[in-house]
């Protein structure tokens, strides 16, 4: 599992609050697209490194290709093997960056969905109530919620951070920064 996928298991790890469910859909989706990026830029990385010996991959022990053992005429030397540039694996690895960015921003809003659903005035008069039919047990499951949910909002963020340090050797306040500013031109036009 990569450092990426491990988001889907925080996510399915408590209970989400009713308002908050429509956005894991969302992080389930930039995990999936970030995971098959995440292949893409280590498949490049891989071929890039490779050395070139001028020979399809299976020639180098002797053995025919599946192309010449089946008969097919006109296969080209460089159809096997996929060399990829340095140019498109950078576009890949930007890819990857937006793609974290948005992970980033979803979780954020996540952040803020909580905050707001927990000082929501309806979930201030439940507390309330709670409180004054002294309720003990449904008070402290809704906080149990409510502390869960702020946990696995850290730990996605953590997770994020240390997949861009440590795979896109980018900081995660970098990562933020651009988000920031995406944020601050889009509240400037509503």
């Amino acid at each position: 599992m990569c450092q990426v996928c491990t988001l889907k298991t925080i996510a399915k790890r408590d209970r989400w609050p009713k308002p908050l469910e429509p956005h894991l859909e969302d992080v389930e989706a930039l995990v999936n697209t970030a995971h098959s990026e995440f292949t893409q830029l280590k498949n490049a990385e891989t071929n890039e490194r490779r050395p070139e010996t001028g020979k399809k991959p299976n020639q180098a022990f002797g053995a025919k290709s599946y192309q010449e053992s089946a008969g097919i005429d006109g296969v080209d030397a460089n159809l096997d093997r996929l060399v990829i540039s340095d140019a498109s694996t950078a576009q890949i690895r930007n890819s990857l960056i937006d793609t974290t960015r948005g992970l980033l921003y979803v979780v954020s809003v996540l952040e803020q969905e909580r905050v707001s659903w927990w000082n929501s005035p309806a979930k201030q008069n439940q507390r309330r109530s709670l409180m004054d039919t002294f309720n003990a047990e449904k008070q402290k499951q809704l906080q149990v919620v409510n502390q869960k949910t702020a946990n696995m909002v850290i730990d996605m963020r953590a997770k994020i951070g240390v997949f861009a340090k440590y795979v896109l050797i980018v900081e995660l306040h970098e990562l933020e920064g651009e988000e920031r500013k995406k944020q601050q031109t889009s509240e400037k036009t509503v």
